[in-house]
């Protein structure tokens, strides 16, 4: 999946999600959520600094990074000093990004 970021990894995410170990630490949950964006996996809170690679591409485009990105204020601050390369404005209250 890292080497193909744009293909359909749909059956590989399923059975990843279905082995993921139930009970993990947030630690844990972090890395296993990490690991999967690539496969298309998008049910995920926290970010790091891990979403501006290629292998995150699609997750970017995805409804779950928009909301992460609002919620913590970081569109906010965007607007203030600069988006990111892979980002940018859409109107005055929305953004995309590749």
């Amino acid at each position: 999946a890292h080497l193909d970021p744009g293909g359909d990894h749909a059956d590989l995410l399923a059975d990843a999600l279905r082995y993921r170990p139930r009970y993990q630490t947030d630690v844990g949950l972090l890395i296993t959520d990490a690991l999967l964006v690539p496969l298309g996996h998008t049910e995920i809170g926290y970010l790091g600094s891990q979403p501006w690679g290629p292998s995150f591409q699609r997750f970017r485009q995805t409804e779950a990074f928009e909301r992460i990105i609002r919620e913590a204020g970081v569109l906010a601050y965007w607007r203030a000093h600069r988006f990111p390369p892979q980002c940018r404005p859409v109107g005055a209250e929305d953004f995309t990004c590749d």
